[in-house]
């Protein structure tokens, strides 16, 4: 039996955060501010605490606001799309018998809520799933990894694709054969993706 896992956001998933903040604008916001408000919660939102209720607080003096927070949050959950390519590579392994897919990912509970009930035939293409607003903890965080072996160690020593170069050294240091990968870097070279893809499918056989 084969095994490999991936991250979500800009592995399996595109995510643009421009219209997001396109919005912001056009309802009057302050960008500059509200984008340093979004990465100072990021963390809250990825150990479950509820995007809507921390856009709420922030935007409380609004006019309006909880309609304010309910157009940001159709163009928040709206900037994750799968990526076809990486879809039909999932699809490709999914049909030998002896690979197993995981999803390891930091995730709110509005984007998995999303992605689970919009896309389903993406996630369905995962064994299994560990995310950081269902465990409570986030990656670069070792518990992260540390808590998805302790349920699943068939996956120790398997291929882990993430973006982030410090959730791939926080996976080699719990045993995971870590390769640092972003849909970014492919944005306008689809053939240069496939190649890439072909090498880590190649890798995964050997192993």
């Amino acid at each position: 039996m084969k095994y490999i896992a991936f991250d979500l956001g800009n592995v399996i998933f595109d995510f643009d955060e421009g219209p997001f903040y396109d919005e912001a604008e056009n309802v009057g916001i302050n960008v500059c501010s509200f984008s340093l408000y979004m990465k100072t919660i990021y963390k809250l939102e990825f150990c479950g605490a509820e995007l809507k209720d921390l856009l709420e607080f922030k935007l409380r003096d609004y006019f309006n606001y909880k309609t304010i927070t309910e157009r940001l949050l159709k163009k928040w959950r709206e900037g994750l799309t799968p990526n076809h390519n990486m879809v039909s590579f999932l699809k490709s392994l999914s049909l030998c018998n002896d690979v197993n897919v995981a999803f390891l990912s930091n995730m709110g509970w509005e984007h998995l809520r999303y992605i689970e009930a919009v896309y389903p035939e993406v996630m369905n293409l995962a064994k299994h799933k560990h995310m950081s607003c269902e465990v409570g903890v986030a990656k670069p965080g070792i518990l992260f990894f540390q808590s998805f072996l302790l349920q699943h160690p068939e996956y120790s020593n398997c291929i882990y694709l993430d973006d982030r170069e410090e959730n791939v050294i926080a996976a080699i240091k719990c045993g995971f054969n870590s390769i640092q990968f972003s849909l970014d870097d492919y944005k306008n070279d689809e053939q240069a993706l496939n190649n890439r893809l072909m090498d880590i499918e190649l890798k995964l056989l050997r192993t």
